[in-house]
Order: structure tokens, then sequence, then C-alpha cells
């Protein structure tokens, strides 16, 4: 809702902004944040564009000369994420990269702030969230771009935080998390290969699969140095697969197949193409199946051709044919495409929101995409609950729509989400 900018406000702003840069003490700080947090929740969201709260906040956190602001600015942000919670938890994940950057700083009371300020916010995201979240952790630990060990350190403590809260949307992300943190178990730093390990363990657990379970530290501990594939191998060879094969538990298996069938140990080969039928006869899943095993199939078929031994050859080919008949012989199926995408998502909360309100200031931009990542992931749960879908999108829709027009919104987004829903399943 919009308000009328005033003297009295802008003078306000003003003088909380320097308490929040220059008061001695960091509870003097976290005062004058709160208070400045408080009259935006009174006066409506939109104050954080006519005052550019937020750009001033990430300001003072770049201020490479004064560690006072860079610890001002994160207690300030904090106090954002306290005070309003979800209404501007979508403007402040575009700022967790430099929070996290903070980790580093050289001022311990700088790198306290930027722990707080992010635990606060990765704790208000929710599940449907995560792939939101999850290339802003990876990039912290260094996956796209350097970093220093106490950033990639957070970013692994956040991740393992995270998955505790949202065990099967990380499950979904385990493709793209598993060779950030693989990277870092091999890091020179010992804390950060100490911080991998144990993130590796957390979000390799989430599937749930009895039969690998038993493994995960042989498997985790093989991520970070392949020379362990053989004797992973043997140790796997050992076990009986009889639960149902989940996308996690491909995630972790399959990059380890792969390896093992491009052993020279023909031991090693034999077990490996007896465990990849064994596994691919238990994935019920068709878009399971075409996400993950078409990584097998080069392999496999290398074998099934060209194996030193016919007994090997035999093997292979019963297993590529196991493979096939998974489902996992092309990734171009129909079941892959069956999702609602992010981007869709994100053009039905644009459309509704207009229709409903005619206009949407674009400093509420970044909320659509945010909610678009939220309702794909409904769908992608097969989650058509009304109830779930108020109760989660009505705290950010607060921030940018009239109070009324709140359920006519979210009525008019569930009906075109689940209408691609139904149109492809």
């Amino acid at each position: 809702m919009m308000v009328t900018a005033t003297s009295e406000q802008a003078a306000l702003v003003t003088e909380l902004l320097n308490k929040i840069n220059t008061a001695p003490t960091s509870n003097e700080v976290d005062q004058a944040a709160q208070e400045l947090a408080k009259a935006v929740q009174t006066k409506g969201m939109i104050m954080l564009k006519q005052y550019k709260i937020l750009d001033q906040l990430l300001a003072s956190t770049k201020n490479k000369k004064s560690g006072l602001e860079r610890e001002g600015g994160l207690i300030g942000f904090n106090a954002m994420e306290e005070v309003l919670g979800h209404e501007v938890e979508p403007l402040l994940v575009q700022h967790l990269a430099t929070f996290l950057d903070l980790y580093a700083d050289k001022g311990t009371v700088v790198q306290e702030a930027a722990q707080i300020a992010s635990r606060t916010l990765v704790d208000l995201m929710p599940p449907e969230a995560t792939k939101v979240l999850v290339p802003i952790l990876l990039d912290g630990m260094g996956f796209n771009s350097s970093k220093k060990w106490q950033t990639k350190i957070g970013a692994l403590k956040l991740l393992e935080r995270f998955t505790e809260k949202a065990p099967e949307q990380i499950g979904e992300c385990l493709p793209e998390i598993i060779p950030a943190v693989s990277d870092c178990l091999s890091d020179t730093k010992k804390e950060v290969a100490v911080a991998a390990e144990k993130a590796m363990t957390k979000v390799c657990a989430v599937g749930g699969n009895p039969d690998i379970h038993k493994h995960l530290k042989d498997l985790v501990l093989c991520m970070g140095n392949p020379t362990r594939v053989p004797e992973t191998i043997e140790k796997l060879a050992q076990t009986t697969f009889v639960a149902e094969v989940n996308g996690p538990t491909l995630a972790i298996m399959v990059p380890l197949l792969t390896r093992a069938l491009n052993e020279r140990s023909t031991t090693i080969i034999r077990q490996t193409v007896i465990i990849t039928d064994n596994l691919c006869k238990l994935v019920r899943d068709p878009r399971t199946a075409a996400q993950f095993l078409p990584q097998l199939y080069p392999g496999i078929e290398r074998q099934a051709e060209s194996a030193a031994f016919p007994e090997i050859r035999v093997l292979a080919n019963r297993a590529k044919d196991t493979l096939i008949a998974a489902g996992g012989h092309s990734e171009k199926t129909d079941a892959v495409s069956a999702f609602v995408t992010v981007e869709e998502g994100t053009t039905a909360i644009k459309s509704a929101a207009t229709k409903a309100q005619g206009f949407l200031d674009s400093f509420f931009s970044p909320y659509l995409s945010y909610l678009g990542t939220i309702v794909a992931d409904f769908a992608r749960q097969e989650m058509f609950t009304k109830e779930k879908w108020i109760k989660v999108l009505t705290p950010y829709l607060k921030a940018f729509l009239m109070k009324s027009d709140i359920p006519t919104v979210i009525d008019n987004v569930f009906d075109q989400v689940h209408k691609l829903f139904k149109e492809r399943n």
C-alpha cells in the first residue's frame, strides 16, 4: 500500500540510519534498526523504496573503511528480517551472497553479524524456495568463483541447516549440490573439508534409501577421493538392493557407477554392471529414470559391445535392457516436461496481481519470480490443497497487494497453475 513521504518520516529514517552506522554499541545499533523496521511495518513496505533503505544498508555492508558501518548494515538487515519476516524476504535473498562474503571479514563482530543475518534469512525461507537458495549457497562454496574459506564453511553450514527443513526439495537439487560440495571435500583447508563432509552426509541422507544408508560414509569419502571407487564398489556389491530407488539415491549412485565403468579392473566392472542392473530394476518413476539413467547408458553400452570377457558382455547387455525398460535410454521424454516451470509460475503471479490491482511497482518485481518458484514447486509436489497455498503465499502478497485482493489473487494463480498441471499429467 502506498504511503506519502513526509519530511518527518524522512528525518526519522535519516536519523535512524545514521545511528545504525555510528552508534557505539551493537545493542544501540540494533535498537535503531528495530525502530526503523517497525516504522516500515507501520507505514508500508514502499517506504523501503521511497528512502532507499535497503540500498543504504547494503552500502554500509560494503564500506571497506569502516567495520562499524559493515556491522551496522548487517544488524540493520537482520532487524528487517526479524520484524518484517516473509514480507521482506524476497528483497533480501539477493543480498545473501554479500552476507556470506562478510563471513571472511577481518573484524570478528562483522563476521558474527553476517552469520546472524544469514541464519535469520535462511530460517525464514520456505522449503518451496529451495531453488532460489541453492544456487546462492553453491556460489558461496566457490563452485563458480573463488571464495574465501570462511565463506565456503558458512555456505556449507547453511546448506546443512536448511536440509533439516526441506529434505525433499534438497533431494531434487542433489545433481547440482553434489559436485559443488565434492569440490569442498577435497579443499586444502581442513576446516572446509570437515564442514563439507558433514554437509554431504546430511544432504545424501535425504533419499532415505535403507540399502545405501549404511554405505553413506564410504560414498561421501569416495566423492572427495575418486581413488576409493574400487573399494566402494566392492562394498556395494555385497548389498542386496530391495528398496525402491528414487531421484536422490540415483543422484548419489550414478556418478559413482559412471566412474566405475571406466575402471581397468574387470572385477570392478563386472560388479558395477550387476549393481546397475539391480538398481535400474527398482526405479519406478519414469521422470526419475529420464533424469539420471541416460548418464549410465554410454558406459553400459560400451561394456555390452566391447568388454574383454563374454560374461561381462552378457551381464552388460542385461543391464542395458533393464535400463531401457526403466525409461532411462533417452533424456527426451514427456515425463520430464510435465512440470510447471518457474517462468510459468511467475507469469501466473504477475497476471493475477496486475489484474487485481491494475499496477505493480517495479520495486516489487523480485516477489514475482520468488513466488513463481514457490508455486512451481507446489505443482511438482502435486500440492493442490488451497489452504496450504493461502498459508504460504499470503505473507508475501501482503507486501504489495491490498488485503482484500489477496484471496482473489491466490484463487487466480491456483487455477492457472492447476490447469497447466492437469494438461500435462
